[in-house]
């Protein structure tokens, strides 16, 4: 087994930036608001694997993404079907609900290839995340609201710097993200500072399986603050 892998701070806030910012529907800068109800992601999803490093969409899957826009707020929802399949449409529920088509993959994480290195498997979890809710705006966001924890400098200040973080446990010594190698998956752990709800930090746990490219998805509060945002 080999010793775990640091992503260091600049290089993983490069990642989380370009994933973030390819996620990012430009039309909304021109004031150009998508149509009320259900359509297609006006984001391409191809265009935010792109920005992953060493991250490849497999060439017999495809991702399909549709977000649904009501009063300046959206929901986003992705899937993963075999290329052949990518015509079945999925089924349009009530407000913001979609139902995947049957022949879809329980998770879009096994249409991503990463390449193999730390940083691809970093990549790939924080892509996984930009896909789930590619379109998503405002009340629709959950994990566009989170700013990567990637070193002691990120973590963030109260406004009055007198209001200590309540550590679970002892205060984490590092908080760069590292990738760890075990037998037959890469197990990735990152932190973040969600800008909605409670102040708090959170550890977030993927473990890749390499045999069929799921995600087991675990997270916990390791630090809490005084204040937050109303949702």
């Amino acid at each position: 087994m080999d010793s775990p892998e640091i992503i260091a701070t600049d290089r993983a806030h490069s990642i989380f930036a370009a994933i973030r910012d390819a996620a990012f529907d430009k039309k909304l800068l021109e004031g150009i608001d998508p149509q009320p109800g259900w359509q297609r992601a006006r984001v391409d999803p191809l265009t935010v694997i792109t920005a992953a490093p060493g991250v490849e969409l497999d060439p017999n899957w495809q991702i399909r993404a549709y977000q649904f826009y009501e009063d300046m707020n959206a929901w986003g929802s992705s899937y993963a079907v075999r290329t052949e399949d990518a015509d079945v449409p999925p089924t349009f529920l009530d407000h913001a609900r979609l139902a995947p088509p049957s022949c879809a993959a329980s998770s879009i994480s096994v249409a991503l290839r990463p390449s193999g290195d730390a940083v691809s498997f970093f990549a790939r979890s924080l892509l996984v995340r930009a896909l789930s809710e590619l379109g998503a705006l405002w009340h629709g966001t959950r994990w566009g609201a989170h700013d990567l924890v990637a070193g002691a400098s990120d973590l963030p200040r109260r406004r009055d710097h007198h209001a200590p973080w309540s550590w679970e446990g002892s205060a984490l010594g590092n908080v760069n993200p590292f990738v760890e190698v075990l037998p037959g998956a890469a197990r990735v752990v990152f932190y973040t500072w969600p800008k909605l709800g409670p102040a708090r930090i959170v550890e977030h746990t993927d473990v890749h399986a390499l045999r069929d490219g799921s995600i087991v998805s675990d997270e916990r509060v390791v630090a809490v603050g005084q204040g937050g945002v109303i949702t």
